[in-house]
């Protein structure tokens, strides 16, 4: 158990050392620098293209993460056809949208968890990240847990954060919508978005908020109700300081009054704060019938929580 326990201490302290360096011009130093860190990986896929320059490029990529025909399309096809040299800059050898360049290892390692892909050409001391992800992910569905009776939307969010946020911005098409992107996570990084309308929300509470959610040391974020927990005030007390949503438009409504949206990659539901008692009492439908019977309606939401906490069942 010692020596096996020494082996690990001595592998992590390489992988350590190899994340916080940089890629090599070579690509064959760099293809083997990438298998070691995903070695016992079966889905880390290797594509090696030659150039018609003669020089040696390495495609890389986790498979299901990505989506195959950009892939076959925007990068294969052009550097096997293409007519790429080496006086072109290296952003010219693929015709993908979005390209950045990158140095680190754990820049890379990164990229590709989360289903980029990085190219290596020889004689670049710098690598290409590829914006190729494509994961599994279910249509777009009313949620059952918030249904609505009179003319609201249909529409609820889903397990990818790009998405939701799209829903939100048809709602609310207007430059002062602000999104402010964390990535928070020791083991498994996951992006956390911050949605709040500019001239509206209060910057305090938006400072506090991030601050919590910066100030984390978690391996991961699996849920909004696991986030929920880690930022709320207190978590003895029956009133909550956030809800959760699966609404587009409930969460849009939430953001014109001020209140904050946060989006984590990954999981349906949205959560919104800070929250009043008196938030908790509305519904999607308050809004698509007249005032009178929306206020009406309301005070009977307050009458039946009254009667129900203080009267004998």
């Amino acid at each position: 158990y010692f020596l096996r326990g020494k082996q690990a201490f001595r592998r992590q302290k390489k992988d350590h050392d190899l994340l916080h360096s940089m890629i090599a011009s070579s690509a064959s130093i760099n293809l083997q620098h990438v298998s070691m860190l995903f070695s016992g990986i079966p889905e880390f896929t290797i594509r090696e293209i030659p150039l018609k320059t003669g020089q040696k490029s390495i495609l890389v990529y986790m498979d299901g993460l990505v989506d195959k025909n950009v892939i076959n399309t925007d990068i294969l096809r052009p550097l096997l056809y293409g007519e790429y040299n080496e006086k072109d800059s290296l952003e010219s050898a693929v015709t993908i949208g979005q390209i950045k360049k990158v140095q680190k290892w754990s820049e890379i390692e990164q990229a590709l968890l989360i289903g980029k892909s990085i190219l290596f050409i020889d004689g670049h001391d710098s690598a290409l990240e590829l914006e190729t992800q494509n994961w599994p992910e279910r249509a777009i569905q009313e949620p059952q847990a918030e249904l609505s009776v009179k003319n609201g939307s249909h529409q609820g969010f889903i397990e990818t954060a790009a998405q939701n946020i799209a829903m939100i911005r048809r709602y609310i098409p207007s430059r002062e919508l602000k999104v402010k992107e964390l990535m928070i996570g020791e083991r498994g990084r996951v992006k956390i978005s911050l949605l709040y309308l500019e001239d509206v929300a209060n910057p305090q509470t938006l400072q506090e908020v991030e601050s919590r959610i910066t100030s984390l040391h978690v391996d991961t974020i699996l849920t909004t109700g696991e986030l929920k927990e880690l930022i709320e005030d207190n978590l003895y007390t029956p009133f909550p300081q956030l809800t959760v949503t699966e609404r587009p438009d409930t969460a849009s409504s939430h953001l014109l009054e001020g209140r904050i949206a946060i989006v984590v990659d990954r999981t349906p539901g949205v959560l919104i704060g800070p929250m009043t008692f008196s938030a908790f009492f509305q519904t999607v439908d308050d809004y698509n019938i007249g005032w009178l019977a929306a206020s009406f309606i309301r005070l009977l939401h307050f009458a039946g929580f009254f009667i129900a906490i203080f009267t004998p069942a």
